[in-house]
């Protein structure tokens, strides 16, 4: 099965455990979603999503340009490598993986663990680099998604501090508590990138591995006894001569993707005819790209995130956050829609 069919069809090799927990993902998802509909605002909303007009298609950008960001980012990891893949097909195999994440409960678990043997047979790229690849963009992620926590904080410090006026309970104290929490994950990143310098990484990494019930990345572990030696190998090799200057670029265009996103939720709003600042924006994107990825087993954060932002929305001030919830996500979710067709028809371009 070649890397497109595999991205069309994850569920295929998916062991009962995994079946499961998408079942468990689908009907949360779904709760969640129902929850937020019966508080939609759904005339009013008609009414804003109307507001687009002719530049709605405008909201497909942002996501387009965060993917080249953080393809440019693992193109980096992987020249470092001194695998020179093609950046196009690269990008293309990113957005259809980015799409399984969304359409798939768990799929940010399956497509990553996955990545290296992707990277194999589409590409040629030995095991080893590709799983340190995938491992250096995570480290990338993580390191970066700290210190954008903290500057979406600092340039929206008035409003994030006058937000936290209006929340009581335990909740103020996680509200008050964002930027100890965000320095705490710029700390786990350079820890994590300390110890894959280092090599200590390598027995961690291979037991996480080893603990993912996914067929086709165990069989691959099976086959290849000199994996963990040669992961090693392409820990040394990138953390080499110009190393330093490597992760400087990723880092700036693996942040430019964090940002990306803001810029989605800022557009999509306006057009809509939503009057909200872009720091305010950015507050609100920073936290829900958070949500998100704690809920990492709904597909696409589906009701999680549409309750955040409400959530939010009403912190920030949106006007009538109700219907702009409901424009909001509905937007959102037709952009998805339109990219999760986009990566099938780029699946079925490939294999013609």
């Amino acid at each position: 099965m070649n890397v497109e069919a595999g991205l069309q069809n994850p569920a295929l090799s998916a062991p009962p455990t995994i079946r499961g927990w998408r079942v468990v993902g689908v009907a949360a998802g779904i709760a969640a979603a129902t929850y937020l509909a019966a508080q939609a605002d759904w005339s009013k909303a008609r009414l804003l999503l109307n507001h687009m007009g002719a530049w709605a298609p405008l909201v497909v950008l942002p996501f387009l340009l965060a993917m080249c960001l953080g393809t440019i980012a693992w193109r980096l990891c992987l020249i470092q490598l001194g695998r020179r893949l093609p950046l196009s097909a690269l990008l293309r195999v990113r957005i259809m993986a980015e799409m399984v994440m969304t359409v798939v409960p768990g799929g940010a678990v399956i497509t990553e663990t996955l990545k290296p043997v992707w990277l194999r047979r589409r590409f040629g790229v030995e095991l080893g680099d590709g799983a340190a690849s995938v491992v250096l963009t995570k480290a990338l992620i993580l390191q970066t998604a700290g210190a954008y926590w903290l500057l979406a904080l600092l340039l929206a410090y008035p409003r994030w501090a006058s937000a936290g006026v209006s929340i009581a309970g335990p909740l103020r104290w996680v509200w008050q508590g964002l930027p100890a929490l965000a320095l705490v994950m710029c700390g786990l990143g350079w820890l994590l990138m300390r110890t894959l310098k280092t090599g200590s990484a390598m027995k961690l990494l291979h037991s996480l591995f080893r603990r993912v019930p996914i067929p086709p990345l165990q069989r691959a572990l099976a086959k290849q006894d000199h994996l963990m030696a040669a992961t090693h190998g392409s820990f040394v090799r990138f953390f080499g001569d110009g190393a330093n200057a490597v992760w400087l670029w990723g880092f700036v265009f693996t942040l430019g993707q964090w940002f990306a996103e803001a810029v989605e939720t800022f557009l999509i709003l306006r057009l809509l005819g939503v009057h909200i600042s872009p720091t305010d924006a950015l507050l609100v994107e920073s936290l829900l790209s958070t949500v998100r990825a704690l809920v990492f087993f709904l597909p696409g954060g589906l009701g999680a995130q549409e309750v955040a932002a409400f959530f939010l929305f009403q912190l920030v001030g949106v006007p009538n956050a109700e219907a702009s919830t409901t424009a909001w996500a509905f937007t959102k979710r037709s952009k998805e829609v339109f990219w999760i067709v986009t990566a099938i028809g780029l699946g079925l371009v490939k294999r013609r």
